[in-house]
């Protein structure tokens, strides 16, 4: 597993490419991105199963209670 680990993040480890620290004016830019994913998962995940349950309606509806849901 290490070995993996290695492999896959050497740009981010001691040494590599992105390891330095981030400049303040980069932090202050990204400070309200998510870190993860799942904030956008679960839209495509709800999206999908609003698709499932009502297969004959528009892509329109179905964004539109999406951003009800949400909102």
């Amino acid at each position: 597993m290490l070995r993996c680990v290695d492999k896959q993040l050497v740009d981010f480890l001691p040494g590599g490419q992105f390891n330095d620290m981030s400049r303040s004016e980069d932090l202050n830019r990204t400070k309200f991105a998510h870190s993860t994913n799942l904030s956008c998962e679960h839209h495509l995940g709800d999206l999908d199963n609003s698709q499932k349950q009502r297969p004959n309606v528009t892509l329109h509806h179905h964004s539109s209670v999406q951003l009800l849901k949400r909102n």
